[in-house]
């Protein structure tokens, strides 16, 4: 299903290697796009853009601009880059996703997956339902998805799209299903306050024209949900809410299995879903809802999530050496920290779990220093990274050692960059235990090194 015309002919797009806006090249790619772009180092997108027939440059240079409609950014890109200078001196429009978004989307029917906290997982759960089911949905995922990828154009008029309130993105898109899995203060560098966070929001589930579905187990969300102006589902795991479940216990491969219950009727499945964590019957609970928000069949669609794969750096298995378990987790604040540890102590109840976590922004790590105090309880271990600064200038009095001295945890250890936490981790590693990497930054990498030394140290 293409919906109108776009206005483009060709798009360049700086920074096209991110999960956000490689997916945004591949759908206008779809559309009918001549697109390319540039970033600063390969990657796994870069390669699968290049593999899918989207040109990348690797480096910036204002060259890229030349003969181009538009100039598409991510909100990473200063205004004085090299790019934006000569686009906006050739008069060519600058744009970011909440810009383009609106062309994209026109004529769709659009579930918006917006939250702090699980907004990836739950739109991958979404896309797993539908397309499993047969329904060829359009789709973004800010990660990739076995089996589905991160982004498609699809058939059917359905198109569902993870919506990122960074900078304001999600004020670009009119849903008909706004879901909101919860809120909670993030990203210090763009919302100044709590207030001015739910603040925003409100304004994006003020865009949704015909259903919310909102977490009301959860104090910020409960709060967007009270001036919501289009009818609201609710779900969680207290009683009282249209959407709750009963948790029934583990799966033998450490997944979690539970009964979705629809306005105090039990549905006739138990689902066993593959990944851990009360968090992911939550995640499970608000993908079922928008599917019914939307008008579907929810019980041709909910027994697919026995075979949800998973997402990309959500709770990632990345291998097992010598009865050692290491598993990668995108989880870079306080709350996301305590679940996704909550989760392996379900899944692993007579392992040793070592955290090793890398503090992502200065100014993150800074506005939560007091909450990480008490975020590591359900590990055995903890190592505590260098902060990946992201798009900040360092801040001396912020560090990875200011982290580990202000942990609550008897046992923290500091370790530096990547490859002395590979090292730490060598020396201390024992059979038996679990390593899960947390952060959204370069911490992966310590993940895939430490199974690829583990693998060379087993090997005759």
């Amino acid at each position: 299903m293409r919906g109108r015309p776009l206005p483009w002919q060709r798009v360049h797009i700086v920074g096209i290697g991110g999960t956000g806006l490689s997916a945004i090249a591949r759908v206008l790619q779809a559309q009918g796009v001549s697109v390319d772009g540039c970033d600063r180092v390969n990657g796994p997108a870069v390669d699968a853009l290049t593999t899918a027939g989207v040109p990348v440059h690797i480096g910036h240079d204002p060259s890229h601009v030349q003969g181009v409609d538009a100039l598409l950014v991510s909100s990473a890109v200063p205004k004085d880059h090299p790019e934006v200078h000569a686009a906006r001196a050739g008069g060519v429009p600058v744009l970011k996703r909440r810009d383009i978004l609106p062309h994209i989307l026109a004529g769709r029917e659009v579930v918006a997956v917006a939250g702090t906290h699980g907004k990836t997982t739950t739109t991958a759960m979404v896309v797993h339902m539908m397309r499993s089911a047969g329904v060829d949905v359009g789709y973004i995922v800010g990660a990739t998805v076995p089996r589905w990828g991160n982004a498609a154009v699809g058939t059917a008029a359905p198109f569902i799209i993870e919506a990122d309130e960074y900078d304001y993105m999600f004020w670009g898109l009119e849903p008909a299903v706004a879901v909101v899995t919860n809120v909670e203060w993030d990203h210090v560098d763009c919302f100044a306050t709590p207030a001015v966070y739910r603040e925003a929001f409100a304004g994006f589930v003020a865009r949704a024209r015909q259903a919310a579905v909102i977490c009301a187990d959860d104090p910020g969300a409960r709060a967007v949900a009270e001036r919501a102006e289009v009818p609201v589902v609710t779900f969680g795991l207290a009683q009282g809410n249209d959407w709750t479940a009963e948790v029934q216990g583990t799966t033998p491969q450490g997944g979690v299995r539970f009964r979705p219950i629809r306005r105090s009727t039990p549905l006739p499945v138990d689902i066993a879903l593959p990944v851990p964590g009360r968090h992911n019957v939550l995640n499970a609970l608000a993908a079922l809802a928008a599917v019914d928000a939307l008008g579907l069949d929810v019980m041709s669609m909910a027994s697919h999530l026995h075979t949800y794969p998973g997402a990309g750096r959500r709770f990632q298995r990345k291998g097992e050496v010598a009865d050692i378990v290491v598993i990668d987790d995108y989880a870079h604040h306080p709350t996301e920290v305590q679940a996704t540890l909550a989760a392996a102590r379900m899944a692993y109840p007579q392992r040793r779990v070592w955290a090793v976590f890398q503090p992502h922004t200065y100014s993150r790590t800074r506005a939560f220093l007091p909450a990480w105090r008490d975020a590591f309880t359900d590990a055995d271990r903890v190592i505590v990274m260098d902060v990946y600064p992201a798009r900040e200038p360092v801040d001396p009095e912020i560090s990875g050692t200011t982290v580990a001295a202000a942990l609550h945890h008897p046992h923290v250890l500091y370790g530096g960059d990547e490859e002395a936490t590979v090292r730490l981790l060598i020396a201390h590693l024992q059979p038996g235990d679990v390593v899960i990497t947390l952060g959204a930054g370069t911490s992966v990498q310590v993940a895939e090194a430490l199974v690829k030394e583990l693998r060379r140290r087993r090997s005759p």
